[in-house]
């Protein structure tokens, strides 16, 4: 099976490095792009032809939920996996926590929507 191709959309570019260096350590993954607003995430998947969009609930143009729904209409193929990086512990200074977080929370996520199997 090839890499499932990813774009990674969130307002903070600290969270887009930690999550897409986080996803590209995973070989089941290829992260394909990142985008910092709703308006760039649209570009991007028309661009990069992601199979999966890993999007920020809070951006500055456009939140998450309405870029949601925007997708599905748009781009009915490109499934979306929201999360909110409040909950991921990055303003606690500790990447380790934020990188366990990853791979405990998201990457399972991710692999059960593809049925990748460990």
């Amino acid at each position: 099976m090839p890499p499932i191709r990813i774009l990674v959309v969130d307002e903070s570019l600290l969270i887009r490095k930690v999550v897409s260096d986080t996803l590209k350590s995973d070989p089941a993954f290829e992260v394909a792009g990142t985008a910092g607003d709703a308006e760039l995430a649209l570009f991007s998947i028309a661009a990069q032809q992601p199979d999966l969009v890993v999007l920020g609930i809070t951006m500055p143009v456009g939140n998450g939920l309405e870029t949601r729904a925007d997708l599905g209409k748009d781009f009915p193929r490109v499934r979306v996996v929201t999360f909110n990086s409040a909950t991921i512990p990055i303003d606690s200074g500790s990447l380790t926590l934020t990188i366990a977080a990853i791979h405990r929370d998201l990457i399972p996520k991710i692999k059960a929507l593809f049925d990748v199997r460990p």
